[in-house]
C-alpha cells in the first residue's frame, strides 16, 4: 500500500550536506498516547546531498519510485513550497497535490495578522480558529482542510483511485 499522503522538507545541514527525509503515517497503527487518535508519522526514505536544485530531487523522485513504484499513485505532498523539490518531484508523482505544511502556512498568517496590526490574544484566536488549540492536535485541523477541500477523492486502504469531488449544492 502506498501512502495518501507524503511529507518532504530539507530541515538542516551537516556542514557541505544537506537532509531531506520523507514522512508519512502509517495508517495500520494507531495513537494511544495522551489521547491524540490519528495515525503516528514516521520517517520514510531520506537523502543526503551536497545540492538543493531540482536535479538532486529528480534523482531522489526517481529513486524513490524505481524502488517502490505504488509511491506514485501518493495524492497529497506536503513541503515548504521549495520550488527545486516541487519540479524535481512532479514528473514522478503526477497525482499529487501539493500542500504547504502547517508551519509555514501558520507563519505566513502570523506575519499577515502583524501587518494588519492584530496582536494576541485575538492573533491567537485567529489561529486556534484555523488550526485549533488541543495540545497535541494542533495542525490536524488544517491538514483534514486541505486534504477534504483537494478536488480528488482518496481511498487508501482501498487504492480505488481518483474521483471527482462532490461540493454540496447550497
Amino acid at each position: 500500500m502506498c501512502p495518501s499522503d507524503l511529507g518532504i522538507d530539507t530541515t538542516f545541514n551537516i556542514g557541505a550536506y544537506s537532509v531531506t527525509p520523507t514522512t508519512c503515517e502509517h495508517t495500520m497503527l494507531e495513537n494511544k498516547d495522551r489521547g491524540r487518535g490519528g495515525h503516528p508519522t514516521l520517517l520514510g526514505p531520506t537523502m543526503f546531498h551536497s545540492r538543493r536544485n531540482e536535479t538532486s530531487f529528480l534523482y531522489f523522485a526517481s529513486s524513490l519510485v524505481s524502488l517502490k513504484p505504488d509511491i506514485a499513485n501518493t495524492v497529497f505532498m506536503g513541503s515548504d513550497r521549495e520550488v527545486a523539490v516541487r519540479n524535481g518531484f512532479s514528473p514522478f508523482f503526477p497525482l499529487v497535490t501539493w500542500l504547504s505544511c502547517f508551519k509555514h502556512v501558520e507563519d505566513d498568517i502570523e506575519r499577515k495578522l502583524n501587518s494588519l496590526a492584530v496582536k494576541d490574544p485575538l492573533q491567537r484566536e485567529f489561529l486556534d480558529d484555523i488550526f485549533g488549540n488541543e495540545e497535541g492536535k494542533r495542525g490536524d485541523l488544517w491538514m483534514q482542510i486541505a486534504m477534504q477541500t483537494s478536488t480528488c477523492n482518496w481511498n487508501p486502504c482501498t487504492q480505488s483511485g481518483m474521483s471527482a469531488k462532490k461540493w454540496p449544492e447550497n
